[in-house]
């Protein structure tokens, strides 16, 4: 019984320091005429419940394309990817757990 209860105490805490790592790499068009933009400010942030654990800052290159990772420990859920990306004359667009290659369209500002 002794036995049984410590390999579940073992397993809980095992599961509740999960290694998370997240990348990412995806290509930023213009909506209405389909073409790369870039210097977008992306900021990718690590967030479980609202609460957020790490955030970089990156740009677009002059094809459009941007990557972002997280490598995290300790945690008891991984936190969701979740990405802001801003350029003046654009929309803000905010996307949750972006799939590698994705294409992310930014609409102009009427």
């Amino acid at each position: 019984m002794v036995r049984v209860l410590f390999v579940l105490f073992a397993s809980l805490f095992l599961m509740s320091c999960a290694n998370c790592d997240k990348y990412t790499r995806n290509y930023v068009l213009d909506k209405s005429t389909h073409k790369p933009i870039p210097m977008v400010e992306v900021l990718s942030v690590a967030a479980v419940k609202g609460n957020q654990y790490e955030q970089k800052y990156h740009y677009t290159d002059s094809a459009g394309w941007f990557e972002t990772t997280y490598s995290m420990s300790g945690m008891g859920k991984c936190p969701s990817l979740k990405i802001t990306l801003t350029k003046t004359g654009y929309q803000t667009l905010r996307v949750v757990e972006p799939q590698i290659g994705d294409t992310l369209f930014m609409s102009p500002l009427p």
